[in-house]
């Protein structure tokens, strides 16, 4: 049990600080660490027959596997407490309501939503989707004047890349650049 928890635990992590945007296509249930999981992932695309939620308490469970951490940061502390202490699983639509999914769509185009989404990301800048996805992160708990000196010395390293010069070439030029991560 002790090394499932910690597997888990370095999963999480690995999703979480993986320097590239992570998808989580939800198909059917999500729910305890199901939803720990897919909270991990910077998106979650879910069909709307998926289900997401905690039932964690059910079981006499608590939410170890990062719930805690990633529940409250989804949703409002109130709904993230009503939700595992009242152990509620919530159909894809109202789970899109309350911000536990990014975007729902039927069964049956799941997957190529999730790739057209994976194609978008993986056509641009990579150099600037890193750092953007870092940022977002990093700049969650700053304040302001912390946030805008993180921002201007990440422009620093993104400004001066050749993929910015092919962006602003394909702008002029009207034709989709061809970023290179350089």
């Amino acid at each position: 049990m002790l090394e499932m928890r910690e597997n888990m635990h370095r999963l999480v992590t690995l999703l979480r600080r993986f320097d590239k945007p992570v998808i989580a296509a939800i198909n059917g249930a999500a729910v305890a660490g199901g939803l720990t999981l897919a909270l991990s992932c910077d998106f979650r695309i879910a069909g709307e027959s998926a289900k997401l939620g905690d039932t964690s308490l059910k079981f006499a469970l608590i939410p170890d596997e990062g719930g805690a951490y990633f529940f409250p940061r989804a949703l409002p502390m109130d709904r993230a407490l009503k939700m595992s202490l009242l152990s509620e699983v919530y159909p894809a639509k109202q789970a899109l309501e309350l911000g536990l999914v990014t975007e729902v769509v039927p069964d049956a185009d799941l997957m190529r939503v999730a790739r057209e989404w994976a194609d978008k990301l993986a056509a641009a800048a990579p150099i600037a989707v890193r750092i953007t996805k870092r940022m977002m992160y990093k700049q969650r708990t700053m304040d302001l004047d912390n946030a805008l000196e993180d921002a201007a010395l990440s422009t620093l390293v993104t400004n001066y890349t050749e993929d910015v010069k092919e962006g602003t070439a394909g702008f002029h030029e009207k034709r989709k650049p061809n970023f290179k991560g350089k």
